[in-house]
């Protein structure tokens, strides 16, 4: 198996990855998402359980 895919030196590695360009955003993508479904569920969880004395 090792001769039809040799495993990769740390030249390979490098030159693979300074090829390598960045395609998505985690923060974009997901943490801005997150974030404001958080304040959404905290707005409506505020509103349910208000408690007037």
């Amino acid at each position: 198996m090792d001769t039809l895919f040799p495993k990769w030196g740390l030249k390979e590695k490098n030159t693979w990855l300074a090829a390598q360009t960045i395609k998505r955003s985690y923060h974009d993508e997901v943490v801005t998402k997150i974030k404001t479904l958080s304040k959404l569920f905290l707005d409506l969880s505020n509103k349910r359980h208000t408690f007037t004395c």
